[in-house]
């Protein structure tokens, strides 16, 4: 049996192809629509895809103001400093929240995974 699964797992890795993984971490963004020109700047920057976004009722009523919050999608890599940077950037109207991160594939061909690598060791 061990010689067998030895050349199944032996034929697997040989048939399969190379594929990077990228951990991404899910945050969630609540801002000021007044900011959001600035934050969605920001996230740019930050390779970060916007995943949802929704508007919030929990202001008060003088407030004529909306609240928005919104789910983001950023390479772990790149959230490190987010929230100190963007409370920066906004003068202290976003908050972030952590809530959970993922593993998924990069989409790369095998030739460029060098230069991808190369790019994040850099940052």
């Amino acid at each position: 049996i061990i010689q067998t699964a030895r050349r199944c797992m032996w034929g697997c890795q040989l048939s399969g192809g190379a594929v990077l993984m990228q951990p991404v971490a899910v945050l969630r963004v609540r801002c000021r629509a007044s900011v959001l020109p600035d934050v969605y700047d920001f996230l740019a920057e930050r390779s970060g895809e916007i995943a949802g976004q929704v508007g919030v009722c929990a202001c008060p009523s003088t407030l004529m103001e909306s609240v928005l919050e919104m789910e983001v999608l950023v390479p772990a890599a790149q959230a490190s400093d987010i929230a100190s940077s963007l409370r920066e950037v906004t003068d202290g109207k976003a908050f972030v929240s952590f809530e959970t991160n993922f593993w998924r594939t990069l989409d790369a061909r095998p030739g460029d995974i060098q230069q991808i690598v190369a790019r994040i060791r850099h940052e």
